[in-house]
């Protein structure tokens, strides 16, 4: 829900927010989101402004990870293992989502794109909780603590409801990222190419 306030001629935007549909949440019970209720406002109500204040500041992106600090947040969510990380990130690369360089990931315009669009259309998706959630779904069946059917049929009912509400938007998120698949692919295959002549 939100608000739009106006002080003088200045407009502002209040936020709050209420769950709806709890997502990945309803199979990943260790991240609760707190909710923000906005008080019940109608159209023309007046408000008491109990401060004003003046914060210069500029924004700038922030810097982008370093690879040690990407398998460092790959352990922190449950992402491979000590044996499978590498693959992960190599392969991410190879489909042309990002590059390394001076041990450096930068996105490609194609990973940057498919972000931000699987983001706005399913955000559940894109989130490093639910990935580490079912890998360790995945190492319960290997110790004997989960069935395999069991985490295959989680697993199978959260992800066709993720990929139904894709489908609806597949024109949408192939318009934004079609134009940019050839360049970031070729940025993949120079980085591959250096990486084969440093070994």
């Amino acid at each position: 829900r939100r608000a739009l306030l106006k002080i003088g001629k200045v407009r502002f935007t209040l936020r709050g927010l209420i769950i709806a549909d709890e997502g990945y949440l309803e199979i990943y019970p260790y991240e609760k989101l707190e909710e923000e209720f906005l008080p019940d406002l109608n159209i023309g109500d007046e408000i008491d402004v109990l401060e004003i204040r003046l914060i210069e500041s500029e924004t700038s992106p922030p810097p982008y990870l370093s690879e040690a600090e990407l398998l460092k947040l790959m352990d922190k969510y449950g992402i491979g293992t000590d044996a499978t990380k590498q693959d992960h990130i190599y392969t991410n690369i190879k489909r042309g989502y990002f590059y390394i360089e001076n041990k450096t990931c930068i996105p490609t315009p194609l990973g940057k794109s498919l972000i931000e669009a699987l983001y706005e259309i399913v955000p559940d998706v894109v989130k490093p909780e639910v990935r580490g959630f079912m890998e360790r779904m995945l190492s319960k069946v290997a110790t004997g603590e989960k069935s395999a059917n069991e985490v295959i049929d989680t697993a199978k009912k959260y992800f066709l409801n993720q990929f139904d509400i894709l489908k609806k938007y597949e024109d949408k998120l192939a318009e934004k990222i079609s134009p940019l698949i050839r360049e970031s692919i070729k940025i993949a295959k120079s980085f591959t190419r250096k990486r084969r002549r440093r070994k």
